[in-house]
């Protein structure tokens, strides 16, 4: 099959290039696969948009508008760079045609309203003598209504593919898809599906979904398949591509005060992409600090390695019974267009304890160490006092006993409570006193109070 084509620069189409904004230098369309009576053009956006544009194809005979195409994009903007597909069907073989890209959207300088022409191409399509079986998956957008945010269990895919069969050799054309996990690609870059679904391809042009595809970062693998008359099997094209980065991490409170809050947070190893996390502390919406959670950044190449947790403390917060969002922020390298993504994992609202304080005395006496904590508390914020005794060394402490503390004064806005522990037992032990915090309904269960070394 032999394709003709020819490229006029912009500048001779547009009557003031320089009026053309710098963010479109990275837009460009080409031919792919031109036959007897279709033609189907690449448009290729290297960057996602910072501003909305509808982008349009115009397709020409000598003078006369044929045909005007829109591209229709993804609204994610991280899915909208890569190639997309514009099909023109129903053309006469062996003519030369004119497409047009253009671009309209509001100019952000001057909110003027701009109908730019981008770029302008030619192409011929192919005479009747054709005699060459092709075809082509031309390409592969995930549904638009699949909300990655909430990292839904499966994906599905609009795969366009177009073939030609001139001498009607085919009996049946199919597209097979299978999907290898990409931290098994990493391993052994030479792996393929263990097995293959199918859809039936019907139509010489052609739109079928996917389905079923894990959200788990896989790579899937296309092939467009022919079974001919003769029971020959020809394939006729191949692609593959990465699904988006799926993301495991999130953030829990498991300390709250009228002053501090301590957030755990956890992230799984992520095979093929190294992700930072942090988390930023608001106030309404004022930045109040963003810290980095320590030792969890997720290393790529690891994907047998569990996840793990870390904490977050945040101090000095400013009011008693103040409303926060606190927010949990992956920021990464995206491997297909090298820009640096910054995407909100989590958001969540809290707010911070009433005021309240209290006192921890330890008394050895000959046999036991008389613990008690007397507790000022008029909005009831502490409940269920508990102790936990350990063994060994901070950093690597083993659990041994624990129980509840006693108290006379259950509902007392002043509360004593108090334990006796064997000296002869737990000396040397470290002993953590607990308790339970409510905040609006809300509880936070065995924050710690106060720490000993018996």
């Amino acid at each position: 099959m032999n394709l003709e084509y020819g490229v006029l620069p912009t500048e001779m189409l547009i009557s003031n290039p320089s009026a053309v904004p710098e963010y479109f230098e990275s837009v460009s369309i080409t031919p792919s696969n031109v036959s007897i009576d279709f033609a189907e053009l690449i448009f290729y956006l290297e960057q996602p948009l910072t501003i909305d544009v509808a982008f349009s194809v115009e397709l020409y005979l000598a003078d006369a508008l044929i045909e005007n195409q829109a591209i229709e994009l993804p609204t994610d903007p991280s899915l909208q760079a890569g190639p997309h597909t514009i099909v023109f069907e129903n053309l006469t073989a062996e003519t030369t045609y004119s497409a047009i890209l253009k671009a309209n959207y509001i100019n952000p300088d001057t909110l003027e309203t701009r109908n730019d022409v981008l770029s302008t191409i030619e192409f011929t399509t192919m005479p009747n003598v054709v005699q060459t079986l092709s075809g082509s998956i031309s390409n592969y957008l995930i549904d638009a209504s699949i909300d990655l945010q909430t990292n839904p269990q499966f994906l599905r895919y609009d795969v366009t593919t177009i073939y030609a069969d001139p001498q009607s050799e085919v009996s049946s054309v199919t597209l097979e898809y299978g999907y290898v996990p990409t931290a098994v690609l990493l391993m052994n870059p030479n792996a393929v599906p263990q097995s293959y679904s199918s859809v039936s391809v019907t139509g010489s042009s052609q739109d079928s979904w996917i389905e079923g595809i894990p959200n788990v970062n896989c790579t899937v693998f296309l092939r467009l398949i022919a079974l001919l008359k003769n029971t020959e099997t020809v394939i006729l094209d191949e692609a593959q591509f990465e699904t988006p980065l799926m993301i495991m991490a999130d953030m829990t409170i498991s300390d709250i005060s009228y002053d501090y809050v301590i957030f755990s947070c956890f992230a799984e190893p992520n095979a093929t992409t190294e992700i930072t996390y942090t988390i930023e502390l608001y106030d309404s919406d004022v930045l109040v600090e963003t810290k980095t959670v320590p030792d969890i950044v997720s290393q790529p190449g690891m994907p047998n390695q569990g996840g793990n947790s870390q904490s977050v403390r945040f101090e000095n917060l400013a009011n008693p019974e103040h409303l926060y969002t606190a927010k949990l922020v992956a920021t990464y390298i995206d491997s297909h267009t090298s820009e640096t993504v910054v995407r909100i994992i989590q958001s969540m609202e809290f707010t911070t304890t009433a005021q309240y304080s209290y006192d921890v005395t330890v008394t050895p006496t000959e046999f036991t160490y008389e613990i008690g904590i007397l507790i000022h508390d008029s909005q009831f914020v502490l409940s269920n006092i508990t102790y936990s005794i350990f063994s060994g060394v901070a950093g690597n402490l083993m659990y041994v006993t624990g129980g509840p503390l006693t108290t006379d004064t259950p509902d007392g806005t002043d509360r004593y409570y108090m334990v006796s522990i064997s000296k002869q037992a737990y000396t040397g032990y470290t002993l953590e006193l607990l308790g339970s915090k409510t905040v609006n309904g809300v509880v936070y269960l065995s924050c710690l109070l106060y720490t000993i070394v018996l």
